[in-house]
C-alpha cells in the first residue's frame, strides 16, 4: 500500500529539487574496521572523483582496525587522505561522530570502506544541495559480486525495489531511509548518533 499512496502523492502534489553545478567544499567519510582487502580500491575511487581537489577532504576513521588498514590508509596521505584511528572499537555510529567533528567540507559525504563510487558520483550528489531546501541525499547502490558484476537473484529484486520506492519518495521531497554506503548531508544538519542506532535511517 505505501508505495501506492507515494506514487500517488507524487502525481498530484509532486515537489521537485532544483539542483545546479554548485561546487561547495566536501568531506568524504570513510569508516572502517580490518578492510586491509578494500580500503586502497575505495580511496582510489575517491581520488579520481570529477570534483575540484582543494575542495574536497578524504577522511577515513579506523575503529581499532588490526589488519593492516590503517597503514594503507597512511600510504595515501601523500595524496591528502586522512587518517583518524580510535583506539578502543566503538561502531560505526560513534566512528562517524568523531569523523564529523574533523570534517571541514560544507557537505558530508558517507562511504563504506568497500564502495565504488562512480567518477562522477559526489558531483551529482551535490548538485541537489543547490536547492536550500535539500538537507539530506541518497545515492543509487549497486551490490556487486566478488567477480565485479552485478549481483542477481534476491537482493537485485530488492534494490530495485527500495530504489522503486526511494524515487518515489523524492518526488514528493523526503526518503524514509538511505543508501548507507552513498550518502550525503550538509555538515550543519549532522547530529551525533546513538551508539546502538542505525545510521541509515537515523
Amino acid at each position: 500500500v505505501y508505495p501506492l499512496v507515494v506514487w500517488v502523492w507524487g502525481l498530484v502534489r509532486p515537489r521537485l529539487v532544483r539542483r545546479s553545478p554548485i561546487e561547495p567544499t566536501v568531506t568524504v567519510l570513510i569508516p572502517a574496521y580490518n578492510e586491509a582487502g578494500a580500503i586502497a580500491n575505495t580511496l582510489r575511487a575517491m581520488l579520481v572523483q570529477d570534483y575540484p581537489k582543494d575542495k574536497l577532504q578524504i577522511l577515513v576513521v579506523s575503529d581499532a582496525s588490526e589488519d593492516g588498514t590503517d597503514d594503507i590508509v597512511r600510504s595515501f596521505a601523500d595524496r591528502g587522505v586522512q587518517l583518524l584511528r580510535q583506539e578502543q572499537r566503538g561502531g560505526k555510529a560513534l566512528g562517524l561522530n568523531a569523523a564529523v567533528q574533523r570534517a571541514s567540507g560544507e557537505i558530508v559525504v558517507f562511504s563504506d570502506a568497500n564502495s565504488q563510487f562512480a567518477p562522477d558520483a559526489v558531483r551529482n550528489m551535490v548538485q541537489n544541495f543547490a536547492d536550500p531546501s535539500v538537507g539530506y541525499v541518497t545515492g543509487k547502490l549497486q551490490l556487486m559480486s566478488s567477480e565485479a558484476t552485478v549481483a542477481g537473484g534476491g537482493i537485485a529484486a530488492y534494490m530495485r525495489y527500495e530504489e522503486a520506492v526511494r524515487s518515489m519518495e523524492t518526488r514528493i521531497g523526503s526518503v524514509i531511509g538511505v543508501n548507507g554506503g552513498c550518502d550525503a548531508i550538509r555538515r550543519e544538519l549532522y547530529s551525533d548518533i546513538p551508539r546502538e542506532l542505525i545510521t541509515d535511517f537515523v
